[in-house]
């Protein structure tokens, strides 16, 4: 897949119309999307609570939040 690689949600930009835009695509590239899904849940999490991330992974289309990937992608993610 191809991924931004920086999906935090400092590097989103929301419209009012929902549409969602993303800036600073140095990182993007071709990797497993759990490298922006774990972040951008992670964000959510801490901002708006658990529910943003069950509506982001059913908005999202994919199956339940696997958390040993997500914990993967998120420890890979400080080596960068």
């Amino acid at each position: 897949a191809v991924v931004h690689g920086d999906a935090t949600l400092s590097n989103l930009i929301v419209g009012n119309d929902r549409s969602v835009a993303f800036i600073d695509c140095g990182h993007a590239g071709r990797a497993d999307p759990y490298t922006d899904i774990a972040l951008a849940i992670e964000g959510l999490a801490e901002r708006f609570g658990s529910g943003a991330v069950d509506g982001f992974m059913h908005a999202y289309g994919g199956p339940a939040l696997n958390e040993r990937k997500r914990d993967y992608f998120l420890d890979l993610y400080e080596l960068f």
